[in-house]
């Protein structure tokens, strides 16, 4: 059950807002210079990332712990992976920051604003906040997410002075953070050089053990059909009131590549496992149809879940850009965004 923010909270976030703001922790930081915040209770630090310094949009985002770590490194690394890019980006779980215009601000946040007494003009002055899940439209972050934001931006805005004024010293080129902590001992907060912590990406391959249906479908002929496969974010909102912030719908795109028809098209639940949605739909394609010539993907998870499958039915799997069948996405989306 989601819980929203008191205005004293809302209040207190804003203050601090404006005082990150007046410091421009951009000057000292690049993006990929990191401050980890740890605090008492808390089994992992959280990482922040400041934007701004390249002339970016300012503002920063904060992840929770090594898997949040994960998204943003999923992120970076998307060309280079084949990941679609709009899919990274809105399959992350992370709150942040960003200082824009007002027609940015979500129309709560105006409403607090208003409530407030606050006043922002001018370009790139207006501060609005969003809260990122997968499988969800980015949106206003709830009580517990303004909590740890404020808490966040204290120890941030501490860091970047010690940053600042020397008092400690971080060798961000060689892989080190910014490292706030409780002391318990000191019953203080202290501020080190640590090492950015190891996130493995390596997706997990899949091993289906039922040798009698894996004999069966390997015997189906081969027709000719090349199939491309991956999954596409909407980029919109679709209420669903079981949930208690509107989805962004997932689809799952399956498409021919000699005729362009699409052969498969569904929407993705939040529960439902994308693996094991791309198997579900290999094994019933090979029973009804027979084995594709071949399969094409560019998601590394995807590529992974498939992996073993196709060994075994001897289906070339190929990971690739898929430009014809981003085309197809980019019509279903406008019609999509037509009906909202």
């Amino acid at each position: 059950m989601r819980k929203e923010a008191s205005l004293d909270m809302w209040k207190t976030l804003y203050n601090l807002t404006d005082e990150l703001k007046a410091l421009e922790p951009w000057k000292d930081l690049g993006d990929l210079d990191f401050i980890g915040i740890q605090e008492n209770g808390r089994e992992e630090p959280v990482f922040v990332r400041i934007a701004g310094q390249n002339g970016e949009s300012k503002g920063l985002t904060i992840y929770d712990g090594t898997r949040g770590l994960g998204y943003l490194q999923q992120l970076i690394m998307a060309p280079e992976t084949c990941m679609n890019i709009e899919y990274a980006a809105y399959d992350q779980e992370a709150l942040a920051l960003y200082f824009g215009e007002r027609i940015h601000v979500p129309e709560e946040q105006l409403l607090i604003i208003k409530e407030l007494g606050l006043k922002f003009a001018g370009k790139g002055n207006w501060p609005f906040f969003l809260s990122f899940k997968p499988r969800f439209a980015p949106w206003t972050p709830d009580s517990e997410e303004v909590r740890l934001m404020a808490e966040t931006l204290v120890q941030i805005i501490e860091a970047v002075k010690a940053i600042r004024e020397e008092r400690v010293k971080v060798k961000f080129d060689e892989g080190e953070f910014c490292f706030r902590y409780f002391d318990v001992d000191e019953l203080n907060w202290m501020t080190a050089p640590a090492r950015l912590p190891l996130v493995n990406l390596q997706a997990e391959e899949i091993e289906i053990t039922d040798e009698i249906m894996l004999h069966r479908l390997k015997n189906k002929e081969v027709n000719d059909m090349d199939l491309l496969l991956d999954f596409v974010y909407m980029g919109g909102m679709m209420e669903d009131e079981t949930y208690d912030r509107p989805l962004n719908p997932l689809m799952f795109l399956v498409m021919d590549d000699v005729t362009g028809l699409m052969v498969h098209m569904d929407m993705v639940h939040p529960a439902q496992n994308e693996a094991e949605l791309v198997l579900q739909f290999l094994l019933a394609y090979c029973e009804q149809f027979g084995r594709p010539r071949g399969m094409h993907v560019r998601n590394p998870y995807v590529m992974a879940a498939l992996k073993n499958t196709c060994e075994t039915l001897e289906i070339p799997l190929e990971q690739v850009q898929l430009p014809k069948l981003d085309a197809t996405a980019d019509r279903i989306m406008s019609k999509f965004m037509e009906q909202m």
